[in-house]
C-alpha cells in the first residue's frame, strides 16, 4: 500500500465525521425498522382485532339494554349505513 497523507481543516474534518454520523445514524434507523416490522404489524393487528371485539360487545350490550335477545345473540348484526343525506333516525 502507497503512503497517502491527507490535509485538511479542522472544519471541513469535523464536518467529515459528523455526516459520517449522520449516515450511520440514518442506516441504524433504516435497519432498526425492517427488524421492528413484524412486531408493528403484529401489534396493529391485535389492535384491530380487540377493536372489532369491543365494537361487536358493545352492540350486543346495547341491543340486551333494548330487550332484543335476537339481535344481541346474533353475531352477523351490523349497524344500518347511514349516509349524509339519510333522515335523522330520530324522525
Amino acid at each position: 500500500m502507497q503512503n497517502y497523507r491527507i490535509e485538511t481543516s479542522v472544519a471541513v474534518g469535523l464536518g467529515v465525521v459528523i455526516l459520517i454520523a449522520i449516515a450511520l445514524a440514518v442506516l441504524w434507523a433504516i435497519i432498526r425498522t425492517i427488524f421492528r416490522l413484524p412486531s408493528v404489524i403484529a401489534f396493529a393487528s391485535r389492535q384491530r382485532k380487540r377493536g372489532k371485539g369491543y365494537a361487536a360487545l358493545s352492540r350486543g350490550m346495547i341491543a340486551a339494554g333494548a330487550g332484543d335477545a335476537r339481535l344481541a345473540a346474533n353475531r352477523r348484526w351490523r349497524p344500518p349505513n347511514i349516509s349524509p343525506t339519510s333522515r335523522s333516525l330520530c324522525s
